[in-house]
């Protein structure tokens, strides 16, 4: 199979948005999944230069009892003001995105899928240079609000002021030409995402499914 039967499928949205639901659907398609949280948690272990450089900048309120990084409070800092996440930003997307370019890179020579889907939250005109297709996860800013709120078992003023930032954080849809509705009942969102995988496939196959 040659790298170009291989693509690289960027899944995109606000906070809440169900990215992830995305992700794991797309997997359970046939594709393989990468997660940005992930490679983040890998270069965050402790004792490397960006944990450190993090730890410089936001002292132990990101840190577990442990000294690990905490994503629970990685996750409140990010989306607690602009100016917070632009320091974030600043201290770990060189980092994320030299390492989402070689995985990516990696997956086209030697995978043996035809798809890796990659759950990105914030798309740059870089980062979205990485891939062949990008997938926005739309939902409803009310719907974001109540599910980020259970989910992270917070107040409802809270959950959105959060989504607030993150409409403001530089996420691009106009960067996706793909769109997934998951406002509504997860087997409405699992077909739309199962229709989108085999177009995608058939983008680099017209023959037929890979």
């Amino acid at each position: 199979m040659s790298s170009r039967r291989r693509i690289a499928v960027a899944v995109v949205g606000h906070i809440a948005s169900g990215k992830s639901l995305v992700r794991r659907m797309l997997v359970k398609c046939g594709a393989r999944g990468l997660d940005w949280d992930d490679i983040a948690r890998v270069l965050l272990k402790k004792g490397s230069p960006t944990y450190a450089a993090l730890v410089q900048a936001f002292g132990a309120s990101v840190l577990t009892k442990t000294g690990e990084v905490s994503r629970c409070a990685l996750s409140s800092i990010l989306l607690g003001s602009q100016k917070t996440l632009m320091v974030m930003n600043e201290l770990l997307q060189p980092t994320i995105k030299r390492e989402l370019a070689e995985q990516i890179a990696r997956f086209k020579r030697s995978g043996r899928r035809s798809m890796i889907a990659v759950e990105v939250p914030l798309l740059s005109a870089e980062v979205a240079g990485f891939f062949d297709h990008r997938v926005w996860v739309k939902c409803d800013r009310e719907t974001l609000i109540a599910r980020l709120a259970a989910r992270n078992h917070i107040e409802v003023a809270k959950a959105a002021r959060m989504v607030e930032v993150c409409e403001l954080s530089g996420i691009e849809q106009r960067w996706c030409e793909h769109t997934i509705d998951n406002s509504g009942r997860r087997h409405v969102t699992r077909r739309a995402v199962e229709f989108l995988y085999q177009r995608l496939l058939r983008s680099v196959d017209p023959g037929g499914s890979l």
